[in-house]
């Protein structure tokens, strides 16, 4: 809501206009949205990593190896900080449901 206040003003205002990068906001928001999807049925590790996936298409200058790396490494931190370090009940595998 705060967002709306602030841009409504500026959608009047003299000036040359932004652009908006689509691509990257529906890289991103589409990856909140597979995160909350994935995550009961595939679990902690493939949802974030497919999360992660499919964030790093925003930037078109990333090599899939460098997103690969990304995404195992960040889902496996994500493992052992929910997981282990706070002992949250998270499905961690599809099979572990």
């Amino acid at each position: 809501m705060l967002g709306v206040l602030i841009a409504l003003p500026a959608l009047v205002r003299p000036g040359v206009r932004i652009g908006v990068a689509w691509r990257t906001l529906a890289c991103v928001i589409g990856s909140l949205v597979l995160f909350a999807a994935a995550l009961k049925p595939a679990g902690l590790v493939l949802a974030t990593a497919a999360s992660v996936l499919l964030a790093s298409l925003a930037d078109r200058g990333m090599a899939w190896r460098t997103r690969l790396i990304a995404a195992a490494v960040i889902a496996a931190l994500c493992w052992l900080v929910f997981s282990l370090a706070l002992g949250m009940v998270l499905p961690v595998w599809p099979w572990s449901v």
